[in-house]
């Protein structure tokens, strides 16, 4: 009981940091295609 009980706490924090990582995966993407696109705008 107590085990499970662990185990579910630890899956939540290894869920939510896959969570925060792919966010910041995905917000430098869409940084680096806006820049890019700003960039070609210019030129």
């Amino acid at each position: 009981f107590i085990g499970s009980k662990v185990i579910n706490s630890i899956s939540m924090v290894f869920r939510n940091k896959i969570w925060e990582m792919n966010m910041n995966f995905f917000g430098v993407i869409l940084f680096v295609f806006l820049s890019v696109f700003l960039i070609l705008k210019v030129f």
